[in-house]
């Protein structure tokens, strides 16, 4: 049977589309079920979301073709306005407590597991159950309904109409869809067979900053489209040509 978990924004667009493999549960989420998930999105926006470097680093990758309208600063409500829908479908393969080993740099849940965090009432939760994410696919469009707190099961009709609006695999590398592939679809990964991404660190300090400044390289061997390339910071959103 299907289930559906709720995320607030701007998680639940980090797992959809920006590869945010690991969700951070608290105390009582129940760790035993494997299996199809629905990622629906919440109606209140993160604050600590919005601000948390890995997200902001996700999503400027992401947004790189339209980087130059990218504003500088922290992700807000508007940037992101899906409410109260269906993003999404994944694959629960693993629960597991958090530990320092997993959430380490190398470890299994690393760069997103968290092996404490603060929660929506500000308090800190300790405790922490690392839902571990794959197969992970988006709709075209978000599917509305209401979401519930846990791991709750969804109807059969919410079930169907997720189905019918899902993504279709990429037509060029049958390897995932690609935002770029399906007509510049805003914030789907870029890394599909038809369109591969890399960064080679500069030896620069950003001039906002001084984080490392990286020259990105989109290339697209499957199109035969020029390569598309933009200097970025790895730490704020500062952009710049090369």
């Amino acid at each position: 049977m299907v289930r559906a978990i709720t995320l607030r924004p701007p998680w639940a667009q980090a797992v959809v589309r920006w590869g945010k493999f690991t969700e951070n549960r608290g105390t009582g989420f129940p760790s035993t079920y494997r299996g199809p998930v629905l990622i629906h999105v919440g109606s209140t926006w993160s604050k600590r979301g919005g601000l948390d470097p890995r997200m902001l680093k996700v999503a400027r990758q992401a947004l790189v073709p339209s980087a130059c309208s990218w504003p500088p600063g922290p992700l807000a409500p508007k940037d992101l306005p899906e409410r109260q829908a269906v993003l999404g479908v994944a694959e629960i393969v693993d629960a597991h407590p958090a530990t320092e080993a997993c959430c380490a740099p190398g470890g299994g849940c690393w760069p997103w597991g968290e092996i404490e965090y603060q929660a929506a009432d500000g308090k800190l939760q300790g405790n922490v159950t690392h839902v571990v994410l794959e197969e992970v696919r988006a709709t075209r469009h978000p599917v509305p309904t209401p979401g519930r707190l846990g791991l709750w099961t969804p109807a059969a009709s919410l079930v169907t109409a997720v189905s019918d609006a899902l993504m279709p695999e990429c037509r060029s590398c049958d390897d995932g869809a690609c935002g770029w592939c399906f007509g510049g679809w805003p914030g789907l990964p870029l890394g599909c067979g038809c369109h591969t991404w890399d960064e080679t660190l500069l030896g620069e300090a950003c001039p906002r900053c001084s984080g490392p400044l990286a020259l990105v390289r989109i290339s697209t061997p499957a199109r035969l489209d020029p390569p598309f390339e933009i200097v970025a910071c790895g730490s704020c959103s500062f952009e710049r040509e090369p």
